[in-house]
Protein backbone atom coordinates (compact mmCIF):
# COMPACT_ATOMS: atom_id res chain seq x y z
CA UNK A 1 0.00 0.00 0.00
CA UNK A 2 1.30 3.22 -1.03
CA UNK A 3 0.51 5.83 1.58
CA UNK A 4 0.77 7.32 5.69
CA UNK A 5 -0.53 5.07 7.84
CA UNK A 6 0.44 5.23 11.57
CA UNK A 7 0.48 1.84 13.88
CA UNK A 8 1.42 1.48 17.41
CA UNK A 9 5.45 2.78 17.26
CA UNK A 10 5.99 2.61 13.67
CA UNK A 11 5.08 5.16 10.92
CA UNK A 12 4.21 3.61 7.09
CA UNK A 13 5.00 6.15 4.46
CA UNK A 14 5.59 5.09 0.86
CA UNK A 15 6.35 1.88 1.22
CA UNK A 16 8.68 2.06 3.96
CA UNK A 17 8.75 1.50 7.45
CA UNK A 18 10.48 3.65 10.10
CA UNK A 19 10.30 2.93 13.94
CA UNK A 20 9.70 5.85 16.14
CA UNK A 21 10.20 6.35 19.89
CA UNK A 22 8.81 9.97 19.94
CA UNK A 23 7.07 12.42 17.16
CA UNK A 24 8.08 11.86 13.71
CA UNK A 25 7.73 15.44 11.69
CA UNK A 26 7.68 15.49 8.01
CA UNK A 27 8.75 18.12 5.55
CA UNK A 28 6.02 20.59 4.67
CA UNK A 29 3.81 20.92 8.40
CA UNK A 30 3.32 17.04 9.33
CA UNK A 31 4.21 16.04 12.55
CA UNK A 32 2.83 12.76 14.19
CA UNK A 33 2.76 11.19 17.86
CA UNK A 34 0.92 8.29 19.32
CA UNK A 35 -0.79 11.23 21.09
CA UNK A 36 -2.38 12.99 17.59
CA UNK A 37 -1.60 14.33 14.74
CA UNK A 38 -0.56 17.79 13.93
CA UNK A 39 -0.31 19.61 10.35
CA UNK A 40 1.02 22.78 10.70
CA UNK A 41 0.20 25.88 7.54
CA UNK A 42 -0.35 23.78 5.07
CA UNK A 43 -3.99 22.82 2.93
CA UNK A 44 -5.22 19.20 2.90
CA UNK A 45 -6.16 18.10 -0.76
CA UNK A 46 -8.89 15.09 -0.84
CA UNK A 47 -9.79 13.25 -3.77
CA UNK A 48 -12.43 14.25 -5.76
CA UNK A 49 -13.02 10.60 -7.03
CA UNK A 50 -14.54 8.61 -4.00
CA UNK A 51 -14.18 11.37 -1.28
CA UNK A 52 -12.79 11.11 2.31
CA UNK A 53 -14.92 10.27 5.67
CA UNK A 54 -13.80 12.03 8.92
CA UNK A 55 -15.45 8.73 10.96
CA UNK A 56 -16.63 5.58 9.77
CA UNK A 57 -19.79 4.50 12.64
CA UNK A 58 -22.29 7.21 13.74
CA UNK A 59 -21.28 5.70 17.33
CA UNK A 60 -17.37 7.80 16.71
CA UNK A 61 -17.10 11.60 18.24
CA UNK A 62 -16.11 14.40 16.72
CA UNK A 63 -15.21 17.93 17.91
CA UNK A 64 -14.45 20.92 16.40
CA UNK A 65 -12.18 23.92 17.56
CA UNK A 66 -11.39 22.30 20.61
CA UNK A 67 -15.22 21.49 21.35
CA UNK A 68 -15.73 18.17 22.99
CA UNK A 69 -15.90 15.71 21.06
CA UNK A 70 -19.85 14.50 20.65
CA UNK A 71 -21.72 11.62 18.31
CA UNK A 72 -23.65 12.60 15.23
CA UNK A 73 -26.46 14.89 16.12
CA UNK A 74 -30.30 13.58 15.60
CA UNK A 75 -32.58 14.26 12.96
CA UNK A 76 -34.08 18.11 13.18
CA UNK A 77 -37.38 17.62 12.00
CA UNK A 78 -38.56 19.80 9.20
CA UNK A 79 -40.84 23.10 10.76
CA UNK A 80 -44.79 22.55 10.99
CA UNK A 81 -47.33 24.39 12.38
CA UNK A 82 -47.62 27.64 14.79
CA UNK A 83 -49.45 30.57 14.91
CA UNK A 84 -47.25 32.43 12.33
CA UNK A 85 -46.26 30.75 9.06
CA UNK A 86 -43.20 32.13 7.26
CA UNK A 87 -42.59 30.56 4.35
CA UNK A 88 -39.77 31.54 3.27
CA UNK A 89 -38.18 30.83 7.11
CA UNK A 90 -39.37 27.28 6.48
CA UNK A 91 -37.66 26.82 2.96
CA UNK A 92 -34.28 28.16 4.42
CA UNK A 93 -34.63 25.68 7.46
CA UNK A 94 -35.18 22.60 5.24
CA UNK A 95 -32.54 23.61 3.27
CA UNK A 96 -30.01 23.80 6.06
CA UNK A 97 -31.10 20.69 7.39
CA UNK A 98 -30.60 19.08 3.97
CA UNK A 99 -27.59 19.73 4.22
CA UNK A 100 -26.03 19.09 7.54
CA UNK A 101 -28.38 15.89 6.92
CA UNK A 102 -26.03 14.89 3.24
CA UNK A 103 -22.63 15.89 4.84
CA UNK A 104 -23.27 13.80 7.66
CA UNK A 105 -23.24 16.49 10.47
CA UNK A 106 -27.11 15.33 11.69
CA UNK A 107 -28.94 12.18 10.83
Amino acid sequence: MTGLYLRTNFIQYLDTVQTTTGAKTFTGGLTITTAGITITDVDIALSATTGTKFGTATTQKLGFYNATPIVRGAAVTDPTGGATIDAESRTAIIAINDRLQATGLIA
